[in-house]
């Protein structure tokens, strides 16, 4: 099966979007509901799932029925297809968020963070730990939020709204807070690289670059061109950072500090074309 089609399933999510405008060769995308019916799955030599029932955020789950990465790979069960998982950092345990790396102590932060690590746990059940990669990802920023729309629930989704729309970038959080903040370019250039090695496990995708969450926004407003920030709180809440020298070895790609802050002021110099 290694020379059949990479399928992308939930093609609408941001973080498929990103993958997918890079026109990665062999790389297909397909809608969850399609990829559930029988057989639709069949000639995948990889599927990677950006699918996310809502209720996975407000509920902590018990079976499979909000669990569409575990609905999915028990479709793939009897094949040889492998699987990729979207996972997050929020897996960790609160006091291994500083530096954690793949084996560090798991419990999860949160609803979130839970229901994650019961999916990884529950897709290694279903296909083995051969067949499945687990994406442990930081916060992927990009574009977006576009004016006329809901903003992604995110940090750089609410900066960008906030910014077009009243001038400036409001934090409830200390601008000091750091935390491990990668571009969608990097991202989506690590993913595919892992959707054709397909290693077994866990891979953390991050910078490594602890950023301070005001760093971020300041660079924003840097390429806006105007723009000021507004701090609702002084508490330093949820710093975390990544390990990310198996991604290192994996793909050889990284970004730096300033990668990532001309990223962010392209970001602004996009939401400032909107005014013009």
């Amino acid at each position: 099966m290694s020379g059949g089609p990479i399928v992308a399933v939930g093609e609408s999510s941001f973080l498929s979007r990103m993958l997918l405008e890079c026109r990665p060769a062999g790389v297909h995308a397909m809608g969850w509901r399609e990829a559930l019916e029988p057989g639709a799955l069949a000639d995948a030599a990889c599927v990677v799932g950006f699918a996310l029932d809502p209720t996975y955020r407000a509920v902590l789950i018990e079976d499979d029925t909000h669990d569409l990465d575990a609905r999915l790979a028990a479709a793939l069960r009897d094949g040889d297809t492998h699987y990729v998982m979207l996972s997050s950092r929020a897996v960790y345990r609160h006091d291994s968020q500083w530096m954690a790396k793949e084996d560090s102590p798991l419990g999860g932060l949160g609803i979130y963070g839970r229901n994650k690590l019961r999916t990884e746990r529950r897709l290694v059940e279903l296909l083995g730990p051969d067949r499945v990669t687990i994406v442990r990802c930081a916060n992927v920023i990009g574009p977006e939020w576009q004016p006329g729309q809901p903003p992604r629930g995110s940090f750089m989704g609410q900066l960008l709204k906030r910014l077009y729309e009243d001038g400036c970038a409001v934090f409830d959080i200390s601008p000091f807070v750091r935390k491990d903040f990668v571009t969608t370019p990097l991202y989506a250039a690590c993913l595919e690289s892992l959707l054709r090695q397909r290693p077994p496990g866990p891979v953390n995708l991050g910078s490594g670059i602890p950023i301070m969450a005001g760093e971020l926004a300041i660079w924003a407003i840097e390429g806006y061109g105007s723009g000021r920030l507004l701090v609702e709180s002084p508490r330093l809440h949820d710093e975390f950072l990544l390990d990310v020298g198996r991604l290192a070895s994996l793909t050889g790609l990284s970004e730096t500090r300033e990668d990532i802050a001309d990223y962010c002021r392209k970001l602004g110099r996009m939401l400032r074309k909107r005014h013009e």
